[in-house]
């Protein structure tokens, strides 16, 4: 890294956010929605950029320097409002999904909740958005298959299992031991 560029601030070793932004958006993650909106009402507000920032200092010890840090905290905040609002479209059509297709078609279900919030953030043009909405399904899929995994693995276990007693038993015939290994192993 060249030595006239700025470092990236990181967080402290307590894992505090260091920079007066992220401390910011910790706390707002926190706050009641009631909280929440007046900031959203002050923020939209005609005061200005120095009112707001004193506020902010006054209130919660978080020091902004310059009026830019006010306009990130107003994007920043749109932008998590829009997220809340998509993960909400997402409850929403998976609750009518699976009205309209049941329990037995969970995996449709996924396919079609997932393929309308990928149009949506797409045509928002938020790409963050898709990309988290990519990793929530290919995570999501790692876990079903991870399940039929371990069915497989249980079913085998259990035929395993049967096959030993039918070898310990002492009251089949030979070829009755066969037959049966045949059925639990599906051989013809």
């Amino acid at each position: 890294m060249p030595a006239n560029l700025p470092r990236k601030p990181t967080g402290t070793k307590s894992g505090q956010p260091e920079t007066p932004m992220q401390r910011m958006k910790a706390l707002w993650r926190k706050m009641p929605e009631a909280e929440q909106d007046y900031w959203r009402e002050q923020l939209s507000s005609s005061r200005t950029s120095a009112e707001l920032r004193a506020e902010i200092r006054n209130r919660y010890q978080i020091q902004f320097n310059g009026d830019c840090r006010i306009s990130q905290l107003r994007c920043w905040i749109a932008d998590q409002d829009w997220r809340d609002a998509e993960a909400e479209h997402m409850r929403e059509d998976e609750d009518r999904f699976l009205k309209e297709f049941g329990t037995d078609n969970l995996d449709l279900v996924r396919e079609k909740v997932l393929k309308r919030s990928y149009a949506r953030t797409t045509a928002a043009r938020d790409i963050e958005l898709a990309l988290a909405t990519v990793r929530h399904d290919v995570s999501a899929k790692r876990v079903t298959i991870d399940e039929r995994k371990l069915a497989l693995l249980e079913k085998k276990a259990a035929a395993i299992d049967q096959a030993r007693a039918t070898i310990a038993s002492m009251e089949l015939t030979e070829e009755q031991k066969q037959q049966r290994m045949r059925e639990l192993f599906g051989i013809i």
